[in-house]
């Protein structure tokens, strides 16, 4: 018996075949999809519980901390890091991701994966989204006026913090805690939020347009300021989760970024976590007509 399941990242519905059924937890329940969606791009994933042994002809082209990334002339492989038992998983895809087929050596590994958040890290996401056009930030994220406010920054520096004041002292809305997707549509920069978000993750999914980004950095006074796109470039490839060892992907997401940034204010915001610090940030929002002057918000 075949069990199916679609998951909506962005605009790319993943849909999910295995033999066995899969877990759907909390964080994956607000990205499913129970209906058609013939008009979004599409990857079938084929999950196959058996060990798959990688063919002599293929060779490393990249690492990181959970997967090591091989390719043939054909297809291209991602297999988890290795344990103390060996690896266990391979997935196995073309390219343009027309054929993806995820094995789980079930035999060495009983039971261990089941849960679709999980199977999620072992399949080249960041290779995919980038293949859709779609870029995935470092950041946690707000919907304030209709439009979605993003705090990026390296972990500890107060995205979150930040996020909880706009929700404490302007009633937004926290929509993602560590990661959010972008991607142009129709002329639109929507985001929209990741299954794996952090240890906080936000239990649903609403996809908003960008209003702003601001990027944080730690200081005892407030000031904020636009920064040029040659700037803003730079500290958004440093927070853009890519694999850092792939320069065809890392070229991919600059020019992504490029066109974006003719279309979208980037901040540099230097604060501390208090409510001045929402005050002078909201009262520039207003002046460049990023979010409305006119509606009075009261906090939640």
């Amino acid at each position: 018996m075949e069990h199916n399941y679609s998951v909506r990242i962005a605009d790319i519905v993943l849909r999910f075949i295995s033999d066995i059924p899969l877990v759907i937890t909390d964080d994956i329940q607000p990205h499913l999809v129970y209906s058609a969606c013939d008009q979004m791009p599409h990857v079938d994933i084929l999950i196959r519980w058996c060990r798959y042994s990688l063919p002599e002809e293929v060779s490393v082209y990249g690492q990181d901390l959970l997967i090591r990334y091989y390719q043939s002339d054909e297809h291209a492989y991602a297999v988890s890091r290795k344990q103390a038992l060996g690896d266990c998983a391979v997935c196995v895809y073309r390219k343009d991701f027309s054929e993806v087929i995820l094995y789980i050596d079930e035999l060495k590994y009983p039971g261990m994966i089941r849960r679709i958040s999980k199977v999620l890290q072992l399949l080249p996401m960041r290779q995919l989204l980038t293949y859709f056009r779609t870029l995935m930030l470092h950041s946690s994220r707000i919907l304030i006026d209709g439009k979605a406010l993003l705090f990026s920054a390296p972990s500890g520096t107060g995205k979150t913090t930040q996020a909880k004041l706009w929700k404490k002292y302007e009633g937004a809305e926290i929509l993602s805690n560590d990661r959010t997707l972008l991607k142009e549509q129709d002329g639109i920069i929507f985001t929209d939020s990741y299954p794996v978000d952090g240890d906080e993750p936000i239990e649903r999914s609403v996809r908003s347009p960008l209003g702003a980004i601001v990027i944080l950095r730690q200081l005892d006074e407030n000031t904020i300021f636009r920064l040029s796109n040659f700037k803003a470039i730079k500290y958004l490839m440093e927070e853009t989760i890519a694999d850092a060892w792939n320069m065809k992907q890392l070229n991919e997401i600059k020019v992504l970024w490029l066109d974006l940034l003719e279309r979208i204010s980037v901040y540099m915001l230097e604060c501390r976590p208090d409510q001045d610090a929402v005050n002078l940030l909201n009262d520039r929002l207003k002046k460049d007509g990023v979010i409305s002057d006119e509606t009075k918000r009261q906090a939640a």
